[in-house]
């Protein structure tokens, strides 16, 4: 194990269910209803969803599937991005042109309808919105839509995960050491764990380390999540406004399609 390893913590642990929000508190302590050691069960994959009850699992199990990967129990080493920086570049750059596409029609479309929202439906029969769903990553970065997620859906988690990997990729690239590279990953992992620590339950829970270290490795609802959130680390922690426009065009248009 290298000096630059670092264990992925266990998720912070809820007292609530994920499925129907029972808690302890909602135990009547004078019939005593309480169990004496109230502890709900987790998932025993990613350690990261917590239940009442394999009822409630199982009911969760069709949204909780796309964002579920294992928690590692080994120490994490610094990731290895084998894609060279150019063709990640590259694929940027096609990306950001398709979404600006995109997200300029919709904004047209918006204005002719008195600055309002049009809709995800009018907003799917757009032209270029079409061609967005049709658009495929290059092979060098695709994710296989392994759950059949809608088209559009799926697109959103795969760019989303593809600029993670562009971003770790330039972050080595600037880093003369492991250890400089391991210490530019820590403000985004301190502020994916401090997400995690207050997210509330039902939404991905996302682990500073395991993004940082296993950036191509997550869920695809992992993706949608993390989109968000770096679009806030981009503006407010590092003050990329390059970068962070990047993100954002990509939360714009996904935020019209999934509303």
């Amino acid at each position: 194990m290298s000096s630059t390893a670092k264990i992925c913590p266990p998720p912070v642990y809820t007292d609530e269910c994920e499925v129907c929000h029972l808690c302890e508190d909602d135990f009547d302590e004078e019939e005593d209803e309480c169990p004496a050691e109230w502890k709900l069960l987790k998932c025993s994959v990613c350690k990261n969803r917590f239940y009442c009850s394999t009822a409630c699992q199982k009911q969760d199990w069709k949204r909780h599937k796309v964002d579920c990967t294992k928690l590692p129990s080994e120490p994490l080493e610094l990731p290895n991005i084998t894609i060279p920086l150019e063709i990640l570049d590259a694929e940027a750059e096609r990306v950001r042109e398709v979404l600006k596409s995109a997200l300029k029609e919709i904004e047209a479309a918006e204005e002719a309808n008195g600055k309002k929202s049009i809709g995800p439906e009018k907003v799917k029969q757009l032209d270029s919105v079409k061609n967005l769903a049709k658009y495929t990553l290059s092979d060098a970065v695709a994710r296989p839509n392994t759950y059949s997620l809608p088209s559009l859906t799926h697109l959103f988690a795969s760019v989303s995960r593809f600029l993670l990997l562009r971003h770790i990729a330039r972050e080595r690239q600037n880093s003369g050491t492991d250890e400089a590279f391991a210490a530019s990953l820590e403000p985004l992992e301190k502020h994916f764990d401090n997400y995690s620590a207050h997210s509330p339950p039902g939404f991905a829970r996302l682990l500073g380390p395991k993004v940082t270290r296993l950036p191509g490795e997550l869920g695809l609802a992992e993706y949608i999540m993390l989109l968000q959130l770096m679009l806030v680390y981009m503006f407010t922690v590092v003050a990329d406004k390059p970068e962070g426009q990047r993100w954002s065009v990509l939360q714009a248009v996904m935020t019209r399609v999934c509303q």
